[in-house]
């Protein structure tokens, strides 16, 4: 019952924002302003059926469109034959702001390489095949009929660094870098998911060399067992694109990261879709003592020793060791400003053991067991 019930509100929803937008296109800004305000409420009843993310995204949504219905009351709602051209335009403005969610565009070659990354070899591996290789050997690849591209899917813990692996993936096969966070997915595609989703790889193949990156792939990749109806429309277009990969020209790269794996549809972890899925973990030593070296080694110190850092933040992610070294710069920061040297001011072991008792590991113990569970049961094919 709750399902009719959220698909029949979704497709009000969907009725009453495009009668909205084309009054407003007709210039009848009070129809568009009533049917605006329907769809607002369609979508906060939606909200109140839904929960998490999906819930936040359409109250948002919702508040949005009233903001925009209000705002055409205040010039006056006139119609075509005479309207405040003025007060439509700011109108027409917010709408089109509102509509326009098709515009995907490309980020530069992002300034990032394999060398940046610590460790994950194992990553790295997987992507030169997919990616690097066949750019470089084309002839091959296609004398064994091999595509190259497909899907990547990396799951581990917070702060390991897997967005920083997508970047540097980009940069080292000199492809286009769509990066989309899935949390916003929920907001910016409400009611034109799949449109969007077509469109978003269509601009990637068009770039002839592109990697597309979904981060908390979770938040619109999770099971569809009693998902909402938007959702349900949603999961079948993106896996539609996944198997249309073959047949786009160009290499295309799929990537998406995780940290609750367990939640994803087992439609995506099929041959074809996410052919790689890899863990991605918590630095070991060696990584941790590159990371080290890398935020601070290139820095004035005095009796700073890397390798009992290294044995200390066991446990620690990517993130936790960023967040340490910039803890231990801000004392030797604050001398160089009140001793007047600008030039020159060392961080001390002092300064960084002080940091080190305020940076403790973010990822909880029970978090990484649940991750664990998952890696062995994955890989007992379970």
């Amino acid at each position: 019952m709750a399902d009719l019930k959220q698909a029949f509100l979704y497709d009000a929803f969907n009725m009453y924002y495009s009668l909205g937008l084309r009054a407003r296109k007709e210039g009848n800004e009070a129809v568009a302003r009533r049917q605006l305000l329907k769809a607002a409420e369609a979508l906060l009843k939606l909200a109140a059926l839904s929960g998490g993310e999906l819930r936040r995204a359409r109250i948002d949504r919702a508040e949005r469109l009233m903001r925009i219905a209000e705002s055409g009351a205040a010039s006056g709602g006139k119609s075509a034959g005479g309207r405040d051209k003025s007060a439509d335009g700011g109108l027409a403005a917010s709408v089109a702001k509102d509509a326009d969610l098709t515009e995907w565009r490309e980020s530069e070659i992002p300034d990032a390489g394999f060398d940046d990354v610590a460790g994950l070899d194992e990553v790295k591996e997987a992507v030169i095949n997919r990616v690097i290789l066949p750019g470089r050997y084309p002839e091959v690849y296609k004398k064994f009929d091999k595509k190259p591209g497909g899907g990547i899917l990396l799951y581990g813990p917070p702060g390991t660094g897997k967005t920083m692996i997508a970047r540097a993936t980009a940069g080292e096969a000199g492809a286009a870098f769509f990066p989309v966070v899935c949390s916003d997915v929920l907001s910016k595609w409400f009611g034109d998911a799949e449109k969007n989703v077509r469109n978003l790889f269509d601009k990637a193949a068009a770039a002839g060399n592109a990697v597309i990156f979904f981060d908390e792939f979770e938040a619109i990749g999770a099971s569809r067992d009693g998902a909402d109806p938007a959702m349900q429309r949603l999961i079948p277009e993106l896996l539609a694109q996944m198997d249309g990969f073959g047949k786009r020209s160009g290499t295309l790269l799929l990537m998406a990261a995780t940290n609750k794996p367990w939640l994803i549809d087992s439609a995506f972890m099929r041959p074809g879709r996410f052919a790689e899925k890899i863990y991605v973990p918590l630095p070991d030593a060696a990584a941790r003592l590159y990371m080290f070296e890398r935020n601070l080694g290139h820095l004035p110190l005095e009796n700073v020793d890397f390798g009992a850092l290294v044995r200390s933040t066991e446990g620690f992610s990517g993130a936790d060791i960023k967040e340490l070294c910039e803890q231990s710069k801000q004392p030797a920061i604050m001398r160089a400003i009140e001793n007047g040297q600008t030039e020159y001011a060392a961080i001390t072991g002092e300064d960084v053991a002080r940091a080190l008792a305020d940076c403790h590991p973010s990822v909880p113990a029970s978090e990484l067991k649940m991750m664990e569970k998952f890696r062995a049961e994955y890989a007992a094919g379970k």
